[in-house]
């Protein structure tokens, strides 16, 4: 008597996650870089696509770069990586799904996936006008991990503190304010930061 054999469909990410690796093409030239593209999603929790792309630090490209900590962290990630699977660290993960947009593309240049980790000749000379790399973005930006109570109580009182310092007088109460408000934010932002280090 044959036993029936039941068909078991593969889960969505077996199905989704792209299998064959990602490997970065070598540079065609010495004042290149590369530039992510990442895809829009409507969901936070929708798969990580990006692409790669060259360009030329002469042609002005606009881009923004990330900026954050790697802190020794392996790369266990998966994302994808034009059709390709890439793996990346989870700070890098968190930052790119907090940075993703819902409908546009977004150009970044991000130092772990812009630089072929695994060739020491191209990471040597990318490092070196890397100064120049985050001079051209259009912006930087700083990713501290994700959001907690502590991370918006320490945003609300930097916001009072611009908010109220732009009322005060030049030379009338900004001493006084500035004493009473400095412990309780000082306080707050460090253990916020402290706990953000903790994370990285």
């Amino acid at each position: 008597m044959q036993k029936a054999v039941r068909w078991i469909a593969p889960s969505r990410s077996q199905k989704d996650e792209p299998q064959e690796r990602y490997v970065h093409s070598p540079l065609k030239s010495p004042d290149s870089t590369r530039v992510l593209i990442l895809e829009p999603a409507s969901s936070f929790d929708a798969r990580i696509a990006i692409s790669v792309k060259e360009v030329s630090l002469h042609d002005n490209p606009r881009y923004e770069a990330l900026s954050y900590s790697w802190d020794g962290q392996n790369a266990t990630e998966r994302i994808s990586c034009q059709g390709r699977s890439l793996l990346v660290t989870r700070n890098c993960h968190l930052a790119l799904k907090w940075l993703r947009l819902p409908r546009k593309k977004r150009a970044l240049w991000i130092d772990s996936i812009s630089i072929n980790q695994e060739d020491v000749l191209e990471k040597s000379a990318q490092v070196g006008f890397m100064h120049d790399i985050y001079a051209m973005a259009s912006r930087t930006v700083v990713w501290l991990g994700e959001p907690d109570a502590q991370a918006s109580l320490a945003f609300e009182q930097l916001r009072a503190f611009a908010s109220e310092s732009s009322r005060l007088d030049a030379q009338s109460s900004a001493a006084n304010f500035v004493s009473r408000t400095r412990s309780q934010f000082v306080s707050t932002s460090r253990e916020w930061l402290h706990s953000r280090s903790r994370l990285l």
